[in-house]
Order: structure tokens, then C-alpha cells, then sequence
């Protein structure tokens, strides 16, 4: 669309221009994370890993909210390609939601969300379904425990960073492409051969075998009992939690698709086997070597507090 990337930009930086007009005040974080049961899974088999958990952030004055956040793990792709408006989709469901209780419009932070979705849940691809699982969702979220409050210090910020460049082979590349257009011609559903084709038009353009440059520049942030590492790119869910956990926080965030350059980034077992790998110009087993790092860098940082 045409000037759409411009008018979001324009809207962003507006909405940072009336956060420093609007007078500061001193505010208290309150939390809650709980696990959700029959919204969403691992969307490439039921009983594969998978991170069901919504997380929220109230920052208080008093006991009024004055600005809030959202952060789960699932691909807002609820509503199907017969939708040809513009959606905010499963994310603005959960945002308009968190806004009505807290009087304020919240952030809203996807998780690793690369394997995750309603697909293997879902009863549709509209509207109506939309409503089904984002209200579902935020049922069990308002039904869960009150907030806690979190203690938070002074910000310090440190970059995580991985780089490397892949030769794509060019006979490897077209076996990609004869692979994929096998699978969409042996698609017994609408999902499969909707995440098929996708991936299938990135096979082609991988055809022309330019070399790709893998720049992954991370940010973690440390709060005290409240720490967030983002990262560019779509994460399998299971790399999400192996983070968090290294993270060593009473409320981890892991925030992917922020400044998103990367791509998918997916498991060596699977990796091939479901549409998020089948065309992807890393390597298979790159992904344990980052987290790997990944996790000793997290370690290093809270040695050395």
C-alpha cells in the first residue's frame, strides 16, 4: 500500500513526541504471567515445544494505570488472505482489550513466535474467530492472579551481537524450490498450502543465489527483577524459553521482531520439514550455535552485577 510504511512512522514518532510532552511522573510496575490453555501452540505439531504464556505490565500512579504493555508468544495471523483490509489482527485484539481495563493503549510485545500460532486450534479465518480466540485469551488472562509488584533499578543496556555471511549452492537451492511446489501440490488443507506458497515465492527469489549476510544485533536490557532481550528476527518458541530461563529474572521478556533483519530462526531437527525452514538461507544447526552464545552472554552479565 503506498505510503503505509510512512504513515506508521509518522504515527510512531508521534506517539514519542507526547510521551516527552506529557509530564513525567513516578510510577510502580506491577506484573503478571500466566499459561494458557487451547488459544495456541507450536502451530507445526501439538506436541512439539512451544511457549503459552501472556505476561502483563501495569506501571502505576497510585492505583491508576498510566501506561501498560502486552507480551505473548503467537503469530497474530488469525484472520485469513480472504481479509483484504488492513488488520492489527490477534495483537490489536489484545491491546483494545488491555485498554479498556486500563484506560490506556498499551505496547504489544511478540514473543518467539516463529513455530507459534492458532492454526492447529483453529475454527476459522475470520472475524468471528478473531473475537473467539482473542477473547478466550483474555478471559483466562483477567481470571488469573493479581499483579505483583516488580522491583526496578536504574536501566543498564548492553548489545548482543552475531555475524556471519552464507554462500547459498545453487543446485541445494533448487531442490528447495522442486521440494516446496511438491508440498503445495500435495496440500490437503487451506493452511498448508497458504504457508507453502510464502514460502515457496522466498525459494525463488533464492534461486538467484546472492550471497546473505547474517547480522543479528541484540539488546538486553536489565531492570532489576524485570529484563528484556530483543531480538530481530522469528525464533522458534523453544529458543524463547531456553533465554528466559537463562535470563534469571522474576519477569523475563524475550522481544522478537524488533528492528527485524534476520528471518526465521529454527531448530535442527525440523529444520526443512515445516515452511519456516524450507527456504531459509542459514544453515541447518546455526540457531543452537547463536543461543548458545546467546546463553553464556546472559550468564556473563549476571556474574559480573
Amino acid at each position: 500500500m503506498p505510503g503505509y510504511m510512512d504513515f506508521v512512522a509518522e504515527q510512531i514518532l508521534a506517539a514519542v513526541d507526547g510521551c516527552f510532552a506529557a509530564p513525567l511522573e513516578p510510577v510502580r510496575l506491577f506484573a503478571r504471567t500466566i499459561r494458557l490453555e487451547g488459544c495456541y501452540g507450536n502451530r507445526n505439531g501439538l506436541d512439539k515445544p512451544c511457549d503459552k504464556s501472556v505476561t502483563t505490565l501495569e506501571f502505576r500512579s497510585g492505583d491508576r494505570v498510566v501506561a501498560g504493555a502486552g507480551h505473548f508468544t503467537c503469530h497474530s495471523t488469525v484472520l485469513g488472505p480472504q481479509n483484504h483490509l488492513v488488520s492489527s489482527d490477534l495483537a490489536g485484539y489484545v491491546a483494545r482489550a488491555l485498554e479498556r481495563r486500563w484506560g490506556v493503549y498499551p505496547v504489544i510485545m511478540i514473543g518467539a513466535a516463529g513455530d507459534m500460532s492458532n492454526r492447529l486450534y483453529r475454527q476459522g479465518n475470520d472475524l468471528a474467530e478473531l473475537e473467539r480466540v482473542g477473547k478466550e485469551m483474555m478471559d483466562q488472562v483477567f481470571a488469573g492472579p493479581e499483579p505483583q509488584e516488580l522491583n526496578l533499578t536504574k536501566p543498564v543496556v548492553r548489545t548482543f551481537r552475531y555475524q556471519d555471511t552464507y554462500y547459498p549452492d545453487k543446485a541445494r537451492k533448487q531442490q528447495q524450490y522442486d521440494e516446496i511446489e511438491a508440498k503445495i501440490r500435495a496440500a490437503r488443507t487451506f493452511d498448508e498450502k497458504k504457508v507453502y506458497t510464502s514460502a515457496l515465492a522466498l525459494a525463488k527469489r533464492g534461486l538467484e543465489c546472492k550471497p546473505f549476510v547474517l547480522d543479528l544485533v541484540c539488546r538486553y536490557w536489565d531492570l532489576g527483577d524485570m529484563k528484556i532481550m530483543t531480538i530481530p528476527a522469528e525464533l522458534f518458541s523453544r529458543f524463547g524459553v531456553q533465554l528466559k530461563q537463562a535470563m534469571g529474572a522474576k519477569c523475563p521478556i524475550c522481544w522478537c521482531y524488533s528492528n527485524y533483519s534476520v528471518g526465521y530462526l529454527g531448530n535442527i531437527e525440523d529444520y526443512g520439514a515445516s515452511f519456516e525452514t524450507a527456504a531459509s538461507d542459514i544453515p541447518q544447526g546455526t540457531t543452537e550455535k547463536i543461543v548458545e552464545r546467546m546463553v553464556a552472554f546472559l550468564k556473563e552479565e549476571g556474574e559480573t552485577k
